[in-house]
């Protein structure tokens, strides 16, 4: 293998040569035939590209008559894109509520705890459902759902303790 001056040994070019006579014209070349430019010559980065010509009857912005007798760019409206979006907040009270009454619902046969969560689930669930009416905050729903189970587990519990009772005095 010999080196060559573009890469080195197990460079992935040796056997490659230039191609002889150089290289070809490129693609983007002017061609020969084209009219010569005439006018100011372009300022860099302003102005249409060499060879640009617009259509009849309209010349490119900014520059010369406009279009047709009357027409005058109208403002493009900016600015506005409706009124800000509030973040909406899920009462965390609500949560509590639910998960209480959930709670109260799975565990009532137990005596010490299944009334407390009940009772603790329709005070969290109360307070979240007031907070929901408030505009910003979602949950309503949450709210409701420990509302009904924690009546429903006290009512359970409460129908409990009027049995058990009834069979003691009697």
């Amino acid at each position: 293998m010999s080196e060559t001056p573009t890469g080195g040994p197990d460079s992935g070019d040796e056997g490659f040569a230039p191609p002889e006579g150089g290289y070809g014209p490129t693609p983007y070349a002017p061609a020969p035939t084209q009219a010569p430019q005439f006018g100011p010559p372009p300022t860099p980065g302003y102005g249409p590209a060499p060879g640009y010509a617009p259509a009849p009857g309209y010349a490119p912005p900014g520059y010369g008559p406009a279009p047709y007798p009357g027409y005058a760019p109208q403002p493009v409206p900016g600015g506005y894109y409706g009124p800000p979006m509030l973040r909406l907040q899920t009462s965390g009270m609500a949560v509590a509520g639910m998960v209480l009454g959930i709670l109260s619902m799975l565990i009532f046969w137990i005596w010490f705890l299944g009334p407390v969560l009940s009772v603790l689930g329709i005070i969290f669930s109360s307070i979240g459902l007031s907070q929901c009416s408030k505009p910003g905050w979602t949950g309503r729903g949450m709210a409701i759902a420990g509302l009904v189970c924690s009546l429903i587990s006290l009512a359970i519990w409460l129908a409990l303790v009027i049995v058990i009772a009834s069979m003691l005095t009697a």
